[in-house]
């Protein structure tokens, strides 16, 4: 699916959201979109390379709610999630282990 319709499913998955910037590199046409969520205090960046990759910042109390949406969001963008890890590599295993049962 192209770039532009998984942004599209994102944002639909996360709404209501607010741009907050993007950026694309005239090389080879990498980049990023920076948006946040209206309903909640969330920053995100969705970049554009293969794989792409989504990250977040959220306050801490929001984690299983992040998580839900996140997963959900994934899914309705047809995308298989690789791996969870936090800005320093380290890896979320609780999110990893997560189930459809949990979404």
């Amino acid at each position: 699916m192209p770039h532009d319709e998984r942004l599209s499913r994102l944002r639909t998955a996360l709404a209501p959201t607010t741009d907050r910037g993007a950026w694309r590199s005239e090389r080879d046409g990498s980049g990023q979109d920076h948006f946040a969520t209206l309903d909640a205090d969330w920053l995100l960046t969705y970049d554009t390379p293969h794989p792409h990759q989504i990250r977040i910042a959220f306050p801490p109390e929001d984690t299983e709610r992040v998580r839900r949406r996140l997963f959900a969001a994934a899914e309705l963008m047809e995308c298989r999630v690789l791996e969870v890890t936090t800005a320093a590599g380290t890896p979320l295993e609780t999110w990893d282990a997560a189930t459809d049962e949990d979404e």
